[in-house]
């Protein structure tokens, strides 16, 4: 007899629970489920009253559309050169005036998310107006009550999808840097999260079905809005990047210091003097560019094509060229197809594995750089300091290594043929 007193019991607290839990007027239930609203008050001119929050819902829906339109003016009209720097601005639309870029990715959101909560908290007033009053006194022809298809879809697209648009647009034009794209990536997630969990509660009553969805929806982008800034620090990338189009921009000493530009389409861009120090061009399409007397002290151009590219008396000391494409002809030749690094410093520089072919290298400061298993067949070495560089398994057939500086270089299994 206890043991059953005892399942009865559990039985009656589980039916409680379960019973509390489906009730809509306490929480968690009322979260996503609330119960319509009992509006109070002077319920002599219902229309009035609901035709003035209908106004303010449309003078602010308006001035969001205002907003979103120079947000997205700003973002996708602004050229990939005007966010590369430490000075990084876009152009004001209709003013003509510049604002820095990060200035721009904090008040557009601010005045994004402002008038998104100030227009929602009026939609929800709106819709207590139309559950409590206009049930009696009928409807007031507005696009946010007709039961048109059309008018639904377009009513919900301005008030739920437009805003996660708008900053997934600024958050596709920030990916180039990590100190952008990261905040904005996640300040986009958090904001379509609230409006879909907003677009749940609002759901009517025939149309709940849609909520699967919603709920789903809302479930990944949560999963990943907890997972990718994880994933970014493990992999010590951010996992998304766009790729920069810098090609034929005159650059000229333009100051770039630890500018992350991987991967960005650099073809035939003028960067004569620019200041690259330590700059990311992992990967970077550097063909036929000009990079004439710039600093690249200490830049990652690991993978990098750099054919045809002019490097004279540029500073490519503690560079990293490993895996560089460096082909190139004689300078001599009657057309140049080939790096020019004539004059250069590349003293410590890594070209490990760089395809180095035909390069003219002549005069070169490679002191203590790192050539092994590079790629020099038929190179212009001659007058170049190759001080205790490493050319250990370097390909040197029939490279010209007269007048070269080969003291203390470690030459075991380079290949000398001539």
């Amino acid at each position: 007899m206890a043991g059953n007193d005892k399942d009865e019991a559990s039985l009656s607290q589980m039916s409680q629970l379960l019973a509390r839990l489906a009730d809509r007027s306490q929480a968690p239930r009322s979260w996503w489920y609330p119960l319509p609203a009992n509006v109070e008050g002077d319920w002599e001119s219902p229309l009035d009253a609901h035709q003035k929050c209908s106004e303010t819902v449309r003078r602010t829906m308006l001035a969001l559309l205002a907003v979103s339109l120079f947000c997205l003016i700003t973002a996708l009209g602004t050229q990939d050169s005007a966010l590369v720097g430490v000075e990084a601005s876009v152009d004001v639309p209709f003013a003509d005036a510049p604002i820095s870029f990060s200035g721009f990715l904090i008040v557009a959101p601010f005045l994004l998310i402002v008038l998104t909560i100030y227009l929602h908290v009026f939609l929800g007033h709106l819709a207590d107006l139309d559950s409590a009053l206009l049930s009696r006194a009928g409807t007031l022809p507005t696009l946010f009550n007709i039961s048109h298809p059309i008018a639904a879809w377009l009513a919900g697209f301005i008030f739920y999808s437009l805003i996660p648009l708008v900053l997934l647009a600024i958050t596709w034009k920030a990916t180039p840097r990590d100190e952008w794209s990261i905040p904005m990536a996640l300040i986009t997630a958090i904001v379509t999260s609230a409006l879909l969990f907003v677009r749940i509660r609002r759901c009517p009553e025939g149309a709940r079905w849609k909520n699967w969805s919603r709920w789903l929806a809302l479930f990944l982008i949560m999963s990943v809005t907890i997972g990718l800034p994880t994933a970014s620090v493990i992999r010590e990338d951010w996992p998304f990047h766009r790729t920069l189009q810098l090609q034929k921009l005159d650059l000229t000493e333009k100051r770039l210091p630890h500018a992350r530009l991987q991967g960005a389409n650099l073809e035939l861009v003028t960067l004569n003097g620019a200041l690259l120090v330590r700059a990311d061009l992992r990967s970077a399409n550097l063909f036929n560019a000009f990079l004439n007397a710039a600093n690249l002290e200490g830049a990652d151009l690991s993978g990098a094509d750099l054919r045809g590219a002019t490097l004279s008396q540029a500073n490519l000391s503690r560079t990293d060229l490993s895996g560089a494409d460096l082909r190139g002809l004689d300078l001599r030749a009657p057309t140049f197809d080939g790096p020019r690094l004539s004059g250069a410093n590349l003293s410590e520089a890594d070209l490990r594995g760089a395809d180095l072919t035909k390069a003219d290298l002549s005069g070169v400061e490679l002191n203590k750089a790192n050539l092994s298993e590079a790629n020099l067949h038929e190179a212009n070495l001659s007058e170049a300091n190759l001080n205790e560089a490493d050319l250990r398994g370097a390909d040197l057939r029939g490279a010209d290594l007269r007048g070269a500086d080969l003291r203390g270089a470690n030459l075991s299994r380079a290949d000398l043929r001539r």
